[in-house]
């Protein structure tokens, strides 16, 4: 069981230059989390999930996020605009948009 628990820090080596960080939150019902647990539908079904702030609190300054890497697409410039779209209308300027090194796969 704890290997399950687990599982989602690993990645494969092929990401290593996206040097994403993983964040893990276990839900308990006797633990009080920043804010109410929320649901949305998935590709595997319902995912639980809590909105975490990306500013930090009274200000407009990001320190959370510095550069989104966006994976391999088939329109991927469309999608590195709607990202940089998406990251704007936030007020999230300093945050570089870059395309990843994977190709994709057929």
């Amino acid at each position: 069981m704890n290997s399950l628990i687990l599982i989602p820090a690993f990645k494969d080596k092929a990401f290593e230059e996206e040097k994403e960080v993983r964040l893990q939150v276990f839900h308990d019902r006797s633990v009080a989390t920043s804010g109410p647990l929320q649901f949305r539908n998935g590709a595997m079904g319902l995912t639980p999930y809590i909105e975490i702030p990306l500013k930090d609190p009274g200000t407009d300054e990001m320190t959370v996020v510095r550069e989104v890497i966006v994976g391999p697409q088939y329109n991927q410039e469309e999608a590195l605009r709607a990202v940089r779209q998406l990251l704007d209308q936030y007020g999230l300027m300093n945050v570089r948009v870059k395309p990843s090194e994977i190709p994709l796969r057929p």
